[in-house]
């Protein structure tokens, strides 16, 4: 799924779903070594689809204003879309680890070539319904002990409110 800003229309952000991912430990590596540009996302701590855009669209706004806060715009998503003020805390908290089989894969102003290329790397079976797919594996008891998202909380609002209300954005 490909998504652009109107405010940003220079950008794009190319969000894949994949589940039952075996290779997480070398997709990692090439991701931490640069041979990547991507975020890579536990996505059972991504409560839905629209917190990604969030997370993306001020991500790439601060690479507009250069403002950066991290090293690249990759990482800013993930810092967004923690719960934390600590950069290399927030890559820990919603970062896929070696052990992570459902993998969220956002790029930010990738090449059609680079985005076949990850398809064709990843070892797992892609989501075509990213939305339906995060809903099916979202953690909701992990996603709430991310954010310290109490049932008071909930009282008011869905759990994807309550995490954009933590989000650090």
């Amino acid at each position: 799924m490909r998504f652009s800003f109107p405010e940003l229309a220079r950008h794009h952000v190319d969000v894949l779903l994949f589940r039952g991912v075996e290779n997480v430990p070398a997709l990692r590596s090439k991701v931490l070594n640069g041979a990547v540009g991507a975020a890579l996302l536990d996505a059972g701590l991504v409560s839905n689809l629209f917190t990604v855009r969030v997370a993306s669209f001020v991500a790439v706004s601060r690479v507009e204003s250069g403002s950066l806060i991290s090293k690249s715009v990759h990482h800013e998503v993930l810092y967004y879309l923690s719960a934390v003020r600590n950069v290399g805390r927030g890559l820990q908290l919603v970062g896929a680890r070696d052990e992570t089989r459902d993998v969220l894969i956002v790029a930010v102003n990738a090449e059609d070539e680079f985005i076949q290329d990850l398809r064709r790397f990843i070892d797992g079976m892609e989501v075509g319904s990213i939305e339906s797919g995060l809903e099916d594996i979202a953690d909701e008891a992990r996603i709430r002990a991310l954010y310290k998202i109490d049932d008071s909380e909930l009282e008011c609002g869905t759990l994807s409110d309550a995490v954009l209300m933590a989000m650090r954005i």
